[in-house]
């Protein structure tokens, strides 16, 4: 977001006398009503405090953005000596960690890293939040549902901002946190800044403790020369696929005791990947071929990931995760829906989620 334009409507002039004063430019004429207010009538009727520690200032200055666009005013931002000599009608805003205390003894009620808190009362505006992500969704909450802001595309010619002469202080106290536990898009490594910061805004990121990905790839390279019966095996004729796309040929029961094997030297983790590796390839030995349901599908669509493998998968989860609820009762299976196994399971074959089942969770 650009920052061209900002300007500070707080100078701070030295007294002879008197130490360090204030005297704000077109600021206040003083509080008439029991309503706090941001900006009032074109005036600025807040001050925002300096974050501490680098804290919050993603955040800081998307509400200053919003702000200055909503109503052509830059609110002030000072530091802690300086908020000493503001006066008490002038609006408090904190975004991130400061000195402006809680008094509301809510503070133990964010738990982790994706939980967030906007809380208005009186004087006080605070955004407050796990991680510096969380301080950012907090006042996305409150630009959005107070005033009306709107992030349709990435960069400031696609952030909305409706124009207001006055922004009134709602009382407010919300700690909430994304749904979701894993909220994530690909995009590329080299993808502009602006557009990391609106996927940020809409939300994106993960506390999930269950891991994704291609599990497979480096097995090649471990077992290859040792344990060639791991893999899958091709169509006659056919050459193996790159060593970080091959597949495994899951009909084989050596690749569960592999994969229990690298399990257990991780620690016994209560989640574990299993994830096949991307592209073609797909096992058409006998073993596997007798998994699949539909059976007799053609070996040239298998092999070339179209055929319809969500059978022959399941039923290695279960298999797999059975082995391994044996060590570790609640342990659970991480997944793909994907490639030859992205449709629901024929009937008859299940997923399950409960770890008396001994089935696996996708």
């Amino acid at each position: 977001m650009s920052t061209k334009g900002w300007g500070i409507a707080l100078a701070v002039f030295l007294a002879a006398t008197a130490g360090v004063g204030w005297m704000v430019t077109e600021f206040l004429s003083g509080k008439d009503s029991d309503l706090y207010y941001l900006v009032k009538e074109g005036q600025a009727q807040a001050v925002v405090v300096r974050p501490v520690d680098g804290y919050g200032q993603e955040a800081l200055k998307e509400f200053q953005s919003a702000v200055l666009r909503a109503t052509g005013i830059s609110l002030p931002i000072v530091g802690e000596e300086e908020l000493r000599n503001v006066p008490e009608e002038v609006v408090r805003v904190q975004i991130g960690p400061g000195p402006l205390p809680d008094n509301t003894g809510k503070e133990a009620e964010i738990t982790d890293q994706e939980t967030y808190r906007v809380m208005a009362e009186g004087n006080r505006l605070l955004f407050t939040g796990g991680s510096n992500h969380a301080i950012l969704w907090a006042v996305v909450y409150y630009l959005d549902r107070y005033m009306g802001v709107r992030w349709l595309w990435p960069g400031e010619t696609g952030t909305y901002v409706p124009r207001a002469a006055t922004i009134a202080l709602p009382e407010l106290d919300i700690t909430a946190r994304p749904s979701l536990e894993m909220r994530e898009l690909r995009v590329r490594k080299s993808a502009p800044a602006e557009g990391r910061l609106w996927l940020r805004i809409h939300g994106m990121g993960s506390r999930t403790t269950y891991k994704f990905g291609h599990s497979f790839t480096k097995w090649w390279d471990k077992y290859g020369k040792t344990h060639p019966d791991y893999f899958a095996v091709p169509p006659e004729g056919q050459q193996q696929v790159r060593p970080d796309r091959i597949k495994l040929d899951i009909s084989n029961e050596a690749v569960d005791e592999a994969i229990i094997r690298e399990w257990i030297e991780a620690g016994k983790p209560s989640n574990w990947n299993v994830g096949p590796n991307d592209g073609s390839g797909f096992c058409v030995s006998e073993g596997c071929l007798a998994m699949d349901e539909p059976a007799g599908q053609l070996i040239m669509s298998i092999w070339r990931a179209e055929g319809k493998l969500t059978a022959r998968y399941v039923k290695f989860w279960n298999r797999l995760l059975h082995k391994m609820r044996e060590i570790r009762p609640d342990v659970t299976l991480s997944t793909y829906a994907y490639s030859s196994y992205k449709e629901p399971p024929p009937p008859g074959i299940a997923l399950r989620s409960d770890p008396g089942s001994g089935e696996a969770r996708l």
